[in-house]
C-alpha cells in the first residue's frame, strides 16, 4: 500500500512537471511568434535614390559658382538607406549590408564596451532570441580596418545568418549572391565573396593582427587550403593584403564547436 502511494505521488509530480514544461513551451512559442509578428519592416529604412538632375532654374541661379563646385554638388552622395532615421532610433547603427538574390539585407550595429549585448537584442534595442548583426569593439565602427568581422545567430528557421550556409554552400546561389553592397552614411562599397567555409572557433581578430601583411596573407592561405564539405573557395578571387575584407561569422549547423565563415573582399 505504501509503495502504491509513493508511485501515485511520483506520478503526480511527473504530471505536474510535464504540465509546467508544456505550458512553458507554449508560452515560449507564443513569445517567439509575437517577436516575429512584431518585427520591424526593414524596408521602412530603405529610401529611393533622389533624382540628381539639376534643374535649369537651379543652374541659372548658380552662375557664380565655379564648375568644380557645381560638379561636386551634383556628385554628393546620398545613401539609399535612411541612416538619419536609423541612428535616431539607435546610435549604434554603423552600416547596412545588402546581398542580392537573397533575403539578406540588414543593418549592422556595434556597442563598444559590451560585445555580448546584441546577442540578445535587436538593432532596435528590443530583447530577442534573434539578436542582431553586429561587430565587436575589436573593430572600428566605420569599416576602415583591414578586416571587419560581422557576427549573427544561425537561427534554425533560416532567420538572420541561418541563411548564409544555405546560400553560400550552393554553387549556383553562391554565384548569384556573391557580389553585394555595404552602405555607410557617407558612401557605399562593393564587395565580392571569395570563400564560404567551415572554420575553427578561435577568435579571428584576437588571434590575427591583420595590419601585418604576412598575417593577412597567411590567413587567406589557410582559408584557400580549407578542404571540407559545404565549402566553396574561388582561388581566382583571393584578395591582396591591401584589400579590405568583411567576414560574416556564425555557428556551423550541426557542429556548434565550429564556425561558418563567409569572406568577401572590397572591389
Amino acid at each position: 500500500m505504501e509503495k502504491k502511494k509513493i508511485c501515485l505521488a511520483a506520478s503526480a509530480v511527473l504530471f505536474t512537471a510535464a504540465a509546467i514544461f508544456a505550458g512553458s513551451y507554449i508560452y515560449a512559442r507564443v513569445g517567439v511568434e509575437k517577436e516575429i509578428s512584431d518585427a520591424p519592416s526593414l524596408s521602412s529604412y530603405i529610401v529611393s535614390q533622389p533624382d540628381k538632375t539639376v534643374s535649369t532654374e537651379k543652374e541659372s541661379s548658380a552662375e557664380n559658382i565655379s564648375d568644380a563646385q557645381s560638379s561636386q554638388a551634383e556628385e554628393e552622395y546620398t545613401s539609399p538607406i535612411d541612416f538619419g532615421k536609423l541612428k535616431k532610433e539607435n546610435p549604434d547603427i554603423c552600416g547596412w549590408v545588402d546581398i542580392p538574390d537573397s533575403e539578406l539585407s540588414f543593418p549592422v550595429v556595434q556597442r563598444p564596451g559590451d560585445n555580448s549585448y546584441y546577442l540578445t537584442h535587436t538593432f532596435e534595442n528590443k530583447q530577442s532570441i534573434y539578436g542582431a548583426a553586429y561587430m565587436e569593439d575589436y573593430n572600428s565602427g566605420d569599416f576602415s580596418d583591414p578586416v571587419s568581422v560581422i557576427y549573427g545567430h544561425n537561427i534554425n528557421n533560416g532567420e538572420w545568418f541561418g541563411q548564409f550556409q544555405t546560400v553560400f554552400t550552393d554553387p549556383e546561389a553562391f554565384e548569384k549572391s556573391r557580389e553585394f553592397k555595404l552602405y555607410l552614411p557617407e558612401e557605399e562599397r562593393d564587395y565580392t565573396v571569395f570563400a564560404a567555409v567551415p572554420y575553427n572557433d578561435l577568435h579571428i581578430l584576437y588571434y590575427n593582427d591583420f595590419s601585418n601583411e604576412k598575417v593577412y596573407d597567411d590567413f587567406i592561405e589557410d582559408i584557400a587550403e580549407t578542404r571540407a564539405l559545404n565549402s566553396i573557395v574561388d582561388e581566382d578571387a583571393l584578395p591582396e593584403a591591401d584589400q579590405r575584407m568583411i567576414i560574416f561569422s556564425t555557428c556551423l549547423s550541426g557542429d556548434y564547436s565550429h564556425r561558418f565563415l563567409v569572406l568577401a573582399a572590397e572591389r
